[in-house]
């Protein structure tokens, strides 16, 4: 199908949307919101299109009995998690998601223990994601390497209470107080970008992975460990990782996790070769391939309609 027109959908009455979108008579829709904010998972109730789809914005089943297809990978939903999803898995390999980076970067500067030899390890990812099994994890890997620092970065620490809770939890498992860092918000992406000079080596936290977060790190020559996890959300960042050739930075247990951490701490060569070329790792790998990409989304959208035309009239 070819639509004649476009508009925005957001905050619409659910019924207006359905009864909107089938006078358009639109083949498959795609829903990009699921159960997050300015969402209308009651207009996909109702069926908009004959095939539907949830994509990108909720890292789990809609729950939706009308939804068909659930757009991921092999890496965030391998083979045998069907059982979870009330839609069809759809796999786009090598990665559900494409990058597109900013038309302006910050330099990738140095590292900052090449300054004063102590290594820093961080994660400038929303607080709501720094569990107490992630912050717990991460005082174990400041402790397996001495002198080592933790920065931690997010918009809510603009809050000095939460940044006290946070660096209770920290102490409390392990982390000497003096070793951590906890920053206040840069606003502009510009400053955000700049400041992942101020870590060598980030922190994926779990069980809900970075995204945008990860994809940042790496585009500022900061090398990122991840946690693989038992669900979408705690599998993203080993999506990332292994779509860009880096499945090595991928742990499959906590006690791996920290060896991933303690093995780039100890070897500086590496770890100044990263950041030299992270970068360009990412920009020419399948993860900022576009075309690619929207080749493989394209004959996967159209499988999917032709299976719906071939199946029995229901």
């Amino acid at each position: 199908a070819h639509p004649a027109h476009g508009g925005e959908c957001a905050g619409s009455a659910d019924t207006a949307l359905a009864t909107d979108n089938r006078h358009d008579s639109i083949d498959v829709a795609i829903d990009l919101s699921a159960h997050t904010c300015a969402a209308s998972p009651l207009a996909f109730h109702s069926r908009v299109a004959p095939v539907q789809m949830t994509y990108l914005a909720y890292p789990n089943t809609a729950g939706v009995r009308a939804m068909d297809y659930r757009i991921i990978d092999s890496h965030t939903d391998p083979v045998g998690t069907e059982q979870w999803c009330g839609e069809k898995l759809l796999r786009i390999d090598p990665c559900f998601l494409c990058y597109t980076p900013p038309a302006e970067l910050p330099e990738v500067s140095p590292g900052p223990s090449t300054h004063d030899g102590v290594i820093r390890f961080g994660s400038f990812n929303a607080a709501a994601k720094l569990s107490p099994q992630a912050l717990q994890l991460w005082g174990r890997v400041i402790a397996a390497v001495p002198n080592s620092r933790l920065v931690l970065k997010a918009s809510s620490f603009i809050d000095p209470a939460l940044r006290d809770e946070v660096r209770a939890q920290l102490v409390s498992w392990g982390a000497p107080a003096d070793r951590l860092d906890i920053l206040s918000p840069a606003m502009a992406t510009l400053d955000h970008l700049a400041m992942y000079s101020k870590i060598d080596i980030a922190l994926d936290p779990f069980p809900y992975h970075g995204t945008t977060t990860t994809i940042e790190a790496l585009i500022m020559g900061v090398p990122v460990v991840a946690l693989a996890g038992d669900r979408h959300a705690a599998r993203v960042g080993a999506s990332i990782l292994n779509a860009i050739g880096m499945p090595e930075l991928v742990a499959d247990s906590e006690n791996a996790y920290v060896d991933a951490a303690r093995s780039l701490a100890t070897d500086r060569q590496r770890l100044a070769s990263l950041r030299d070329s992270l970068r360009s790792t990412l920009l020419s790998s399948a993860l900022c391939d576009a075309t690619a990409h929207t080749r493989r989304l394209e004959h996967a959208i159209r499988h999917t309609w032709r299976a719906h035309c071939a199946a029995p009239a229901k």
